[in-house]
């Protein structure tokens, strides 16, 4: 299972069947998997749990880079312009596998099905 989860997050394929792409472009998602039809986001605001922890992981990122460039340089004219640089990269670069890895969890919770299966669970 774990290396399923790796191969696709990694990959943006479907986790379900492993063989559609998740993106339409660089952070844009498919509204379904071409190949298998499951809808990888059924509900409004599902993009804010990938979108607060890819800034969770840059926020990380930049205040690793400001301890160890205070360390080394100390407080310098532009620290800030560089750690907001590095927030805004490192969120942008972190929030394509973030979000694969979300719905491959939310698939795995058995939120991400296809319509068909989703009409049928309906009441």
């Amino acid at each position: 299972m774990k290396s399923r989860m790796l191969r696709t997050t990694l990959r943006g394929l479907c986790p379900a069947c492993g063989e559609g792409r998740l993106f339409a472009g660089a952070i844009t998602l498919h509204a379904t998997c071409a190949h298998c039809g499951v809808r990888y986001e059924r509900h409004a605001g599902e993009w804010l749990g990938p979108t607060v922890l890819a800034y969770g992981l840059s926020a990380l990122a930049a205040a690793a880079l400001g301890f160890v460039l205070v360390r080394r340089f100390g407080f310098f004219p532009g620290l800030s312009a560089v750690l907001v640089a590095v927030v805004v990269a490192a969120g942008l670069l972190a929030l394509r596998p973030v979000k694969a890895w979300w719905i491959w969890l939310m698939w795995r919770a058995g939120l991400v099905v296809s319509d068909e299966a989703a009409a049928a669970d309906e009441p």
